[in-house]
């Protein structure tokens, strides 16, 4: 079978006798700037708000003098035990403060250790089960074909 008349056209762009002689390609777009446009943002370049962003907050050392700096990481040394005798105030203020949350807490990590212990403990019992009855079926083999024997 021959193709239709409308897909005769070859691809290096020969003229088919369908469709006679190809029409030109229209030229790529060109770009064009709008200067007016572009004129008025520079008016505007440097008056919008500038984005300051904090120090990124870590502790710097240095190694040669073994020595720890602050936020910064020029000249402020921090003592590290200070803070942490800090922190640790903080937190036992902290428990002190909410003994009740915390208890709760407690009560509840227990109660989940006590369901986990409970869970492992039926497991082995559901496992041993089926042991057990794996012995049992040996065993009645065993004499069921004791009784073949004796027949």
């Amino acid at each position: 079978l021959d193709p239709p008349a409308s897909m005769d056209a070859a691809s290096d762009g020969s003229v088919s006798p369908a469709e006679g002689p190809k029409a030109p390609r229209p030229s790529p777009a060109k770009i064009s700037w709008d200067e007016a446009v572009i004129a008025e943002h520079d008016k505007e370049r440097g008056t919008r708000m500038k984005i300051s962003e904090p120090d990124t907050p870590f502790l710097y050392y240095n190694a040669e003098g073994d020595e720890v700096y602050g936020l910064s990481g020029q000249g402020k040394q921090v003592d590290l035990a200070a803070r942490w005798d800090e922190l640790s105030s903080k937190l036992e203020s902290a428990a002190e403060t909410r003994p009740d949350e915390r208890l709760g807490w407690v009560a509840e990590m227990e109660a989940n250790e006590d369901r986990s212990r409970d869970f492992a403990a039926k497991r082995a019992a559901h496992y041993d089960e089926f042991a057990r009855l794996k012995e049992w079926r040996e065993a009645r083999r065993a004499l069921d074909e004791a009784d073949e024997q004796d027949d």
